[in-house]
């Protein structure tokens, strides 16, 4: 007996460290640690956002930190935009206007004006 397969599409596989080095700056020096303290903050992200949405934001300029995303603005700005990722916009109404004429027709008076008075 084989596993059955699923019909979901399987998403690309992402990869952590080039999705570091595009959100973060890259030390000179002490790679390892670095390395290591950001991955963390990857994972603590991860169980918030999937990592298809991490690997689509983008920032103006990279970061110092992904601990900055923890902050205050950093939870404000990554809840809008993942709002905005998981954004489907409603289905478009189709009005369908019909021939046949129904209801009676409304008259419309004209209010008299000064000059139509005098």
């Amino acid at each position: 007996m084989g596993r059955k397969k699923s019909s979901k599409p399987k998403s690309p596989k992402i990869n952590k460290q080039k999705l570091l080095e595009k959100l973060i700056e890259k030390p000179s020096q002490k790679v390892r640690e670095w390395a290591m303290k950001e991955f963390t903050l990857l994972k603590r992200l991860e169980e918030k956002y999937n990592l298809e949405f991490l690997n689509q934001i983008k920032f103006p300029q990279k970061l110092k930190s992904l601990a900055i995303l923890f902050s205050d603005w950093g939870e404000k700005e990554l809840a809008q935009k993942y709002r905005a990722f998981l954004y489907v916009p409603p289905p478009e109404e189709k009005i369908e206007l019909s021939q046949e004429k129904f209801g009676e027709d409304v008259v419309v008076e004209k209010k008299l004006s000064l000059r139509d008075w005098l």
